[in-house]
C-alpha cells in the first residue's frame, strides 16, 4: 500500500507541470467535427470530447462523474445523456460541421435507433434527450474508446497519450468528414 500511495503522490506532483499543446491541429482548418466519446462502469461515467479534422483527434474537454452502483447498460445511458448535454454546449461555442456521439454500448446505440415509445418512461426520457441534441450516434469498440480512461482514472503519462489520437487508431471505418 505504501508504494501505491507514493506513486499517487508523485503523480499529483506531476500534474503541477502538466500541459497540453494549445494548437488543436497541425494545419489550420475551419472544417472540423466534434466527436464525443462516452463510457461507464458500475461506479462512474466519463466523457471525452475531441475535435477531428478527419485524420487526427485533439482532446478539448473531459469529465468524470461518480454514480450510484447500477447495471452497466444503465450507466452507459447516463453517460450518453451527459455526452449529449455537453455536445449541445460545445456545439454552440465551437460551431462544428457535425457532432458524433460515440459509445461502446451496442445495446444503447440500438435503443437510439428504435422507437423510444417501446421503452419504459425513464429510459424513453433519456433517449429523447439524446436524440433531440445529437443527430449522429455511433458505436466504437470498447478497447478503443478513449472515454474509458475517464471512468477508471489515469496517471498523468496516460493523459498525455490521450491528448492527440489518430482517427484510424480509434475507429476502423471513420465517417466521411462532411
Amino acid at each position: 500500500i505504501r508504494n501505491k500511495v507514493r506513486k499517487i503522490i508523485n503523480d499529483i506532483h506531476d500534474l503541477k507541470t502538466f500541459q497540453f499543446q494549445r494548437k488543436i491541429f497541425n494545419n489550420h482548418t475551419e472544417d472540423f467535427e466534434l466527436w464525443i466519446f462516452v463510457d461507464a462502469n458500475k461506479h462512474a461515467i466519463g466523457v471525452a470530447c475531441y475535435l477531428s479534422d478527419g485524420c487526427q483527434l485533439s482532446l478539448i474537454y473531459a469529465k468524470s462523474k461518480l454514480i450510484k452502483p447500477r447495471k452497466i447498460v444503465s450507466g452507459e445511458l447516463l453517460a450518453l445523456t451527459m455526452g449529449a448535454n455537453i455536445s449541445q454546449i460545445l456545439s454552440e461555442l465551437l460551431n462544428p460541421k457535425r457532432v458524433i456521439l460515440w459509445s461502446d454500448s451496442m445495446d444503447n446505440v440500438k435503443r437510439l435507433e428504435d422507437d423510444i415509445n417501446k421503452y419504459t418512461y425513464s429510459v424513453a426520457v433519456h433517449l429523447y434527450n439524446i436524440k433531440s441534441k445529437v443527430a449522429h450516434v455511433r458505436h466504437v469498440n470498447g478497447k478503443n474508446n478513449p472515454a474509458d480512461a475517464f471512468t477508471r482514472g489515469v496517471m498523468t503519462r496516460e493523459l498525455h497519450q490521450l491528448h492527440r489520437l489518430n482517427v484510424r487508431d480509434i475507429v476502423q471505418y471513420p465517417p466521411c468528414l462532411f
